[in-house]
């Protein structure tokens, strides 16, 4: 790096700690010892996660600019990379951020507003001019846990030993988890944070006794594989109230508000804008969106259009009082019930058969209808080890909290369940399944009782 005439580098002499422990001075004087040239020996690996490095520049300096490097043999990006200072060696007091991209705040230390970064041979130069401090702390943390195989059994234990402080997970595994019940209680897991969940359909049902149930928050979000997986999330910055709200309060739980890297909308079958609450396509832009689909003009010119990527997916929009837009899914445009000539999203229902105590897992589907078009069936799921309820009883229950045009009209029980290879039950192949058996009843006229 060059630099004006007359700077100091102050770190070639400068005292170090760490939050490690088993990182002992001699160690830490490789990271600061002027070597110019990287190599194995001026490396050191701190533990798993959020671990510090601080500087002792031994009195109160101005500093003009922190460069620094991380391990690596290519090109990388990098997160939750936290810089302060501070005249006290504790930082518990007139502490500054002079850089933080931690934008899911997985160190406590506030959530980041500086972008990721790729980080080459050249390091990362981070402006410190005018900046007066004796100590700096330079956090880092981005170690990854990866599962062969989902294990409910393992994983309250894999979150303590590995010291997780957030677990990406499908709603599917929530309900595992649940079912589960594990007592907690002899886990350490005050630094775990929450859990990112998507890539299937919350249920109210399920995050509310979740959250109920073990106390840690839900950041529901949204996305695709063409938009980088997620889209957006439910902000961290929500009271618990505000959170719990934006979770149960409407017919679908929020899947959050866009991320800052591309914006969200909903648009009718003709490309417009529609208003709050009006039901319409998901449909995302920005830097997140894929170029389009390699050699498939057909697909590109029905999925980009308008200006925005359409993402197949029904959903609307409400307003928070800071004016920020929260989206909902309501359901796959293609997984859509027309019931008579009137759309009906099939996730409410699927709500409100789970309700049922009994209930490990059910999914409604169409049926081809002599009257309406498509009827309404369920395909039902029970607990182990309880007195099953009666086709009548589950009928009766739907009928308890939904609307007759969108109650299910028959049940059908069963044990298997076809999921996605992430976890996501595939409603469109149970329909297929079920198909042959709810033929009977394509002429038969459901009346309300």
């Amino acid at each position: 790096m060059m630099v004006p005439p007359g700077l100091k580098n102050l770190a070639k002499d400068a005292k170090l700690t760490s939050s490690d422990k088993n990182a002992t001075s001699s160690v830490l004087e490789k990271i600061t010892d002027g070597d110019k040239e990287a190599s194995d020996q001026s490396i050191i690996f701190l533990r798993k996660g959020s671990q510090w490095v601080q500087m002792d520049l031994g009195a109160s300096a101005e500093l003009f600019a922190i460069l620094i490097w991380h391990a690596h043999n290519t090109a990388k990006v990098y997160h939750g990379v936290v810089v302060q200072l501070s005249d006290d060696p504790d930082f518990l007091k007139d502490v500054r951020t002079i850089f933080n991209n931690d934008q899911l705040n997985s160190s406590g230390l506030g959530v980041g507003t500086d972008r990721e970064y790729f980080e080459t041979f050249e390091g990362k130069l981070i402006n410190a001019k005018g900046a007066k401090a004796r100590y700096i702390r330079f956090y880092c943390k981005g170690s990854t846990v990866l599962n062969r195989k989902f294990k409910t059994g393992l994983f309250w234990r894999r979150l303590h030993e590995e010291h997780v402080t957030c677990v990406s997970v499908v709603p599917t595994l929530l309900e595992f988890i649940l079912d589960a019940d594990e007592d907690i209680s002899p886990y350490r897991l005050d630094r775990f944070k929450g859990f990112i969940c998507g890539a299937g359909p919350l249920l109210k049902e399920t995050a509310m006794r979740f959250e109920d149930r073990f106390h840690f928050p839900i950041h529901h979000g949204y996305g695709l594989s063409e938009t980088t997986c997620y889209s957006c999330f439910l902000p961290n910055d929500l009271s618990l109230t505000e959170h719990r709200h934006w979770l149960r309060d409407y017919e679908f739980p929020s899947i959050g508000v866009p991320l800052r890297h591309n914006t969200m909308t909903i648009l009718n079958d003709k490309g417009q804008l529609l208003p709050e609450m009006s039901r319409g396509e998901i449909c995302i832009r920005g830097g997140t969106v894929c170029a389009g689909y390699f050699k498939r003009d057909d697909a590109n010119e029905a999925a980009f259009k308008w200006g925005w990527f359409r993402s197949g997916d029904e959903g609307f929009y409400a307003r928070d009082q800071q004016g920020r837009p929260f989206f909902f899914i309501s359901g796959r445009l293609k997984e859509l019930i027309i019931r008579g000539g009137v759309n009906i999203s099939p996730l409410e229902i699927d709500d409100a058969l789970k309700g049922h105590p009994l209930v490990q897992f059910a999914m409604a589907v169409p049926f081809e209808h002599r009257y309406y078009g498509e009827e309404i069936a369920a395909y039902v799921v029970l607990r182990d080890g309880a007195a099953p309820p009666t086709e009548a009883e589950m009928l009766a229950h739907c009928r308890r909290l939904l609307p007759y045009s969108k109650c299910p009209k028959v049940i059908l029980f069963g044990q298997e369940v076809p999921y996605t290879s992430t976890g996501k039950p595939k409603r469109l192949e149970l329909k297929i399944r079920l198909a042959s058996a709810l033929a009977a009843y394509r002429d038969h006229q459901f009346k309300e009782a």
